[in-house]
């Protein structure tokens, strides 16, 4: 299941906002298509993360791979997976006072918004209004 859909090329925030409006609650794909790289022990940490806020053993299986040297691989996401996946990871990490995770989360959110030329505050700031607008 790689990340398909309409809007997956590049994107100021203000169209990835307006794509995430649309519909906030559904993990449908949006945003532009994002590929980051990591070395293997990230992605084990990555993978354990994910498992622990209930995704399977195997799911970043779904997403497109590519294998970059014997300690390094890339995955493609959409933006909008790219961001609940560190909201996600971000959450976890907290509430177990987990440090690794925590800049785990980070580094995902970062990259994401590095590779899309994205001001990280307006982001950070939107998903924010976004979900104390949930409360």
């Amino acid at each position: 299941m790689a990340c398909q859909g309409e809007g997956l090329e590049k994107q100021t925030e203000f169209e990835f906002f307006q794509q995430l409006q649309r519909n906030p609650d559904v993990l449908i794909c949006a945003g532009p298509l994002t590929q980051i790289g990591f070395v293997t022990p990230a992605l084990t940490e990555m993978t354990q993360a994910l498992v622990r806020i209930g995704c399977s053993q195997d799911y970043l299986d779904l997403y497109e791979q590519e294998v970059l040297d014997s300690g390094h691989m890339s995955l493609k996401m959409c933006a909008k997976h790219w961001v609940h996946h560190a909201k996600g990871i971000g959450t976890i990490a907290v509430e177990l006072n987990n440090d690794t995770w925590e800049q785990l989360a980070y580094f995902i959110f970062r990259v994401t918004c590095l590779t899309n030329d994205w001001d990280y505050k307006e982001v950070l700031n939107f998903v924010k209004t976004i979900e104390s607008s949930k409360r």
